[in-house]
């Protein structure tokens, strides 16, 4: 298989072209980038590729050696090898714990209140009141948004597209946003750094107990609505989640709160 600089751009635009994030696009060139300069391109690729892989293990954590295998077999694939590294057997990466605010969904609406642009309200309303990834908020455009309907359309991971309802808090701290946004621009045009740092200074001047990352955002009102419906499909659907098992680890929080509670009657 071909692997070179020119062609992992090639790859790069075709997966632009494609629609997917930036953020993805980004890892693949990146893992893609280290690839070639980490093998002999004069010899077989796929077995440097597993050793490449094996190799580092001990030193990323298996959700990272899990990205660069599925960058690898994402360019094969384009490539024309569709069975490029099918037997290389990645780690298994631990199960994710969420980490909600604690405050929930009140510290969402305190940082809400603090916030000075319409920009940054909406950025907090899609994440912390509607469940957006950072990326999937950078991407919303008035098109995305049926204003009679109150609903959002959004594109997630693998190209998958939701409906979901705007919640009366969340389309109050939108609206202002949506009359100042340019057509076919983003609502929220912030770079994905310049977003997830605003979310972490928000929490901080909302005075929250602890420093917050942007996905604790989408922690908060995943736990808030399982907590609210028990019911682990509605939250896959707000989520956009591919399957049941990655919204299950939502329901930790509950089962401790739910524990907490038997211990405190017995």
């Amino acid at each position: 298989m071909d692997l070179k600089i020119a062609s992992i751009s090639a790859f790069a635009d075709h997966l632009a072209m494609n629609g997917m994030s930036e953020n993805t696009i980004r890892s693949y060139r990146t893992a893609l980038t280290d690839l070639v300069l980490c093998v002999d391109l004069a010899q077989p690729l796929e077995a440097q590729a597993a050793r490449y892989l094996t190799a580092r293990r001990g030193i990323w954590s298996p959700k990272t050696t899990v990205c660069r295998l599925t960058a690898f077999r994402s360019y094969a694939k384009w490539a024309g090898e569709p069975a490029f590294l099918a037997s290389y057997k990645a780690p298994t990466p631990p199960r994710p714990i969420p980490h909600p605010i604690p405050e929930g969904i009140d510290g969402v609406l305190r940082m809400l209140a603090h916030t000075k642009t319409p920009t940054h309200a909406a950025l907090v309303a899609f994440t912390g009141l509607l469940g957006l990834r950072v990326g999937e908020a950078r991407s919303v455009t008035l098109a995305s948004v049926n204003e009679l309907e109150r609903t959002l359309t959004i594109r997630g991971k693998g190209d998958r597209s939701r409906t979901i309802p705007i919640s009366t808090h969340a389309w109050d701290a939108i609206r202002p946003a949506l009359r100042l946004a340019a057509p076919f621009r983003p609502i929220v045009d912030l770079p994905d750094r310049t977003a997830r740092q605003a979310l972490t200074s928000l929490g901080k001047r909302a005075g929250l107990t602890r420093r917050i990352s942007s996905h604790d955002m989408r922690a908060t009102l995943a736990t808030a609505a399982y907590n609210g419906t028990r019911d682990l499909r509605v939250v896959q659907e707000l989520l956009g989640h591919a399957s049941s098992s990655t919204t299950e680890c939502y329901t930790q929080v509950s089962q401790q709160a739910m524990r907490g509670a038997l211990e405190g009657v017995a």
